[in-house]
């Protein structure tokens, strides 16, 4: 099957869309569910929404999508506000394609960075749902002294009310789109560890694992070495990744670097794009890019030196 080519008539589109019109477009269209809608202003801190939706079929067999995400401020804000998580209707009709639906949206709790949503059902059949998420922007370091730990969430599935959440520092660092393993009634986090969650019975005491001390070695006062210019174009996530290995860059999406009045400009200019970013559109060599953002790379201490 191929993918049908990008087009701007929503009557003729086969995804599952709703009938109704949708208000950033005026017509058919996709759902926005976290909003505000923008057609530049998604990517890096700005992001929408980057995790899996979670299925949920409730006693009375009506079919259901959570989702989690970042509602922002206004359309260029970095900062969320609610909703961050969103209950979407799978709606149905005999003879009509399944659309999707705002269901119910919950308004209590602000995520920073939350990860995919998962849905279960306890061994007293009550409904959860739940997300982890790592509370800190996109663009925070996961390494260092202080980075920063997820959090998990715990809802009543049909009523979105708060049940559970863990306490401050009890989830080790993760990655930034980390998903949970439900199973016999337990909850498996995969940090830089496994940690497991379950309903406790009534006097029955918590398991507390033995911990052995190990001795942190001395903090080193040898000076760091600067990595070479080469090694750093080349290293893991930085430069080449997009711009190519000989800075070629990729057409459309990547600008090249190569001859460009970007790089061979302004030295000014060129440190502030390579501490903070630089999110499009701009013009290279005569032509315009609009594609993926710039990241910083300011917190990073191989490139901040």
């Amino acid at each position: 099957m191929e993918r049908p080519p990008v087009g701007h008539d929503s009557a003729s589109d086969a995804s599952l869309l709703s009938p109704a019109a949708q208000p950033q477009f005026g017509r058919r269209g996709p759902l926005n569910v976290f909003g505000p809608y923008s057609e530049t202003k998604g990517a890096i801190d700005k992001a929408r929404s980057r995790s899996v939706p979670a299925y949920f079929r409730s006693a009375e067999g009506r079919h259901f999508l959570f989702v989690t995400g970042q509602t922002k401020v206004t359309e260029d804000a970095d900062a969320p506000t609610t909703p961050c998580l969103v209950r979407l209707k799978i709606v149905t009709a005999s003879g009509q394609p399944a659309y999707l639906e705002v269901d119910q949206p919950e308004q209590s709790l602000v995520l920073g960075n939350p990860g995919s949503p998962w849905s279960a059902a306890t061994p007293a059949a009550m409904p959860l749902s739940g997300c982890s998420m790592e509370n800190a922007p996109r663009t925070a370091l996961l390494i260092g002294d202080n980075p920063p730990r997820p959090v998990l969430y715990a809802l009543d599935a049909l009523t979105l009310k708060l049940l559970w959440k863990s306490p401050e520092g009890t989830l080790h660092p993760s990655g930034k789109y980390n998903e949970p393993l439900i199973a016999r009634g337990m909850v498996f986090v995969g940090t830089d560890r496994i940690q497991a969650f379950g309903l406790r019975q009534p006097g029955q005491k918590p398991f507390v694992p033995e911990v052995t001390l190990v001795a942190v070695p001395a903090k080193s006062t040898a000076p760091v070495v600067a990595v070479s210019d080469k090694d750093l174009y080349s290293s893991g996530g930085a430069c080449a990744v997009c711009h190519g290995a000989r800075g070629e860059g990729l057409a459309g999406v990547f600008p090249p670097l190569a001859g460009s009045e970007w790089v061979n400009g302004s030295e000014e200019r060129l440190i502030r794009i390579m501490l903070h970013g630089l999110q499009g559109p701009i013009t290279v060599s005569g032509k315009a890019y609009n594609g993926a953002a710039m990241p910083g790379f300011g917190q990073v201490p191989k490139f901040a030196l």
